[in-house]
């Protein structure tokens, strides 16, 4: 499990509970942060990132400890716009399964983690930002040349957010690997389709250009289109993934091939890489060890696990629309044993639906049934599952552990503040008929 300890970061604020002053958070396989806007989920969903981020480049290779530095870690906060966040007293600990990281008194510093797991699963992050409705339109703009006011040029999509141009990326990705079927998504029987550079959805009654669609199919459609996609991305064959990967990452796997001095393990891999599995000669498929070999190495640079961080799920969606993309989410985090579903959410019917899911895992448990709506792909134990709310600078667990389900009153507070205050100005209106 990972962990982050903080403090004094952005809308963060000091643990007056701890000797340290530090707030503990646990990634589990599903994290949920629930709170009022500006409160600080983003930000620890953000952090996360990072250095999962940060984690996986260095052990792919692509950067060593003595070059990851303040700078560094503070270029990546200003991809994702919390570079603004630090101040004097902030502190930052993150403990992840190779690398610890820790941010104090201005410095950064990484070691390696003596308790760290020796069989590090290499993930595929995704961070799906609030603003994807921009991606239904962005991969069809063009990325042309403009003239800047001062009389420079730059490119259009380099005002783009980099974490939105990264999601675009793999948006476009999924787009063109829609079959002729479509994509269901959980609205209406509505199918979406892509074609000429084109996304539209179909209904049972019409079809549409998705630039005219609701604004939850603008919402809903990336996100689970991109989950979806991911998902099964890492669980491909290693030989299937290599088909896809780019000639520098290729590179960097052939270098690590000819340090082992196995030709047959180069011979294996250039095979691979420009055909497939299927190319390869009898003597070499059943050559066992060295595929174990090549499997090993193939292992370090390329993704078996996704790790999927989104940002308000509900977003312009009904009540139980949300429920049925939770269940999606949790459908996709499921079909791979070392993913992971980190969410921030406003919504109390995202918490509510989690624990219909963490109920649902305990009633098949013990009595071996399901409902239609909760299949064992979409339930999830409570072992599983993290759960904070933000609160006026604080982190907050709310799990219960005596029902085995996030905190009921910590899921919909505002409706219980809601009915107070109708229940005073019924008081008030009968005063009045007095």
């Amino acid at each position: 499990m990972s962990v982050i300890k903080i403090k004094s970061f952005g809308p963060i604020g000091v643990n007056s509970k701890s000797d340290d002053g530090l707030f503990t958070v646990n990634f589990s396989p599903v994290t949920v942060f629930i709170g009022h806007q500006a409160s600080g989920k983003s930000t620890l969903a953000k952090l996360f990132s990072i250095f999962t981020w940060i984690e996986k480049i260095l052990v792919r290779g692509y950067i060593s400890i003595s070059n990851i530095n303040k700078s560094n870690f503070q270029k990546f906060c200003e991809h994702q716009e919390i570079l603004e966040y630090f101040n004097t007293d902030t502190k930052i600990i993150y403990t992840g399964s190779i690398y610890n990281f820790e941010y104090e008194n201005g410095t950064f510093k990484v070691v390696i983690n003596n308790n760290c797991s020796t069989n590090y699963i290499l993930p595929k992050i995704q961070y799906i930002s609030a603003a994807r409705n921009l991606l239904t339109i962005l991969h069809e703009i063009s990325n042309d040349t403009i003239i800047q006011s001062n009389g420079s040029t730059a490119e259009m999509l380099s005002y783009i957010p980099t974490m939105v141009k990264q999601l675009n990326e793999e948006y476009t990705k999924s787009l063109s690997q829609l079959k002729e079927t479509g994509f269901e998504i959980p609205i209406d029987e509505t199918n979406v389709f892509y074609k000429n550079r084109k996304t539209f959805i179909k209904t049972k009654n019409k079809q549409i250009s998705m630039s005219a669609a609701s604004s939850g199919i603008q919402s809903i459609t990336p996100l689970l289109l991109v989950s979806s996609f991911l998902a099964k991305e890492v669980q491909k064959s290693w030989f299937d993934k290599l088909q896809s990967v780019s000639s520098i990452l290729k590179k960097r796997i052939e270098n690590k091939i000819l340090e082992t001095k196995n030709e047959k393990l180069l011979e294996i891999f250039n095979l691979c890489q420009i055909y497939g599995e299927e190319s390869l000669p009898a003597d070499l498929t059943n050559d066992e060890k060295t595929l174990q070999q090549l499997s090993n190495i193939l292992k370090q640079f390329l993704p078996s696990c996704f790790i999927n961080i989104v940002e308000e799920p509900e977003q312009n969606l009904f009540p139980t629309t949300q429920a049925q993309v939770l269940y999606e989410l949790l459908k996709y985090k499921n079909e791979n044993e070392n993913n992971k579903l980190i969410i921030t959410t406003h919504s109390p019917y995202i918490l509510t639906s989690l624990n219909n899911a963490i109920f649902a895992k305990d009633v098949f448990n013990k009595q071996h049934k399901y409902i239609e709506e909760l299949p064992e792909n979409k339930m999830v134990s409570f072992e599983d599952i993290s759960a904070y709310k933000l609160e006026e600078g604080n982190i907050i667990s709310i799990r219960d552990e005596e029902t085995r389900l996030i905190n009921a009153y910590q899921i919909d507070d505002c409706s219980i503040q809601i009915d107070e205050n109708f229940s005073k100005l019924s008081e008030l209106m009968e005063q009045n008929n007095d």
